[in-house]
């Protein structure tokens, strides 16, 4: 029964103040509306912020030979594929999961007439794993290749764009498309196997 008689006053005290109840109303909409939005977006921007740190993969240490500091030492040890294996063994590093190697020079790249200057990135086939590199198409260098020291490169799109313009696609292949087509790099003639995929962040 006191339910029923505390439902009468408030429609009655309602409709005595609309204004106040619309006002009032529309005031708890807004706020609980801009309250959501905002844990929404935090969620979007933490979501989007760990994407990118895991792109550049946040598990991932690099180690490279930089000129010495020390008045001492005047020497820069090379780092060698030695090292890399013996990084590799789990006797040495058992916590280690995965190592690869990368050499990064200043190189020119030209094909169908066309000229660039670009960095030249020699690496490991693992290191597309490592640094969750992706393949838009065809694919990327091997362990077979590797051993048979097959000249294979992998393009990223400015490049493809800069040599071989935006050529006509075939469905199911790249745009521009690039495979088995020959780049001189340096001096030394390679076949495109792959195309990168474009990242955010570069």
């Amino acid at each position: 029964m006191w339910i029923t008689e505390n439902l009468r006053i408030a429609i009655t005290a309602i409709n005595t103040n609309r204004m106040r109840a619309v006002l009032n109303t529309l005031g708890i909409v807004i706020g609980v509306g801009a309250v959501i939005g905002l844990i929404s977006l935090g969620q979007g921007v933490d979501a989007y912020v760990k994407g990118e740190f895991l792109n550049l993969g946040v598990n991932v240490i690099y180690v490279s030979a930089t000129e010495p500091k020390s008045d001492q030492r005047t020497r820069i040890e090379p780092l060698t594929t030695g090292d890399v294996e013996a990084l590799r063994d789990p006797r040495i590093a058992p916590s280690v999961g995965q190592v690869g190697a990368e050499y990064n020079v200043m190189g020119f790249a030209s094909a169908n007439g066309e000229h660039m200057r670009t960095t030249v990135h020699g690496v490991t086939p693992n290191m597309r794993d490592i640094l969750n590199w992706d393949v838009s198409c065809g694919s990327f260098i091997t362990d077979d290749q590797v051993r048979r020291q097959a000249q294979t490169a992998v393009l990223g799109t400015g490049v493809i764009e800069e040599l071989f313009g935006a050529v006509e696609a075939q469905p199911g292949q790249c745009d521009p498309y690039p495979i088995g087509e020959l780049v001189r790099i340096n001096e030394r003639i390679f076949t495109v196997t792959g195309v990168m995929e474009s990242r955010s962040l570069n």
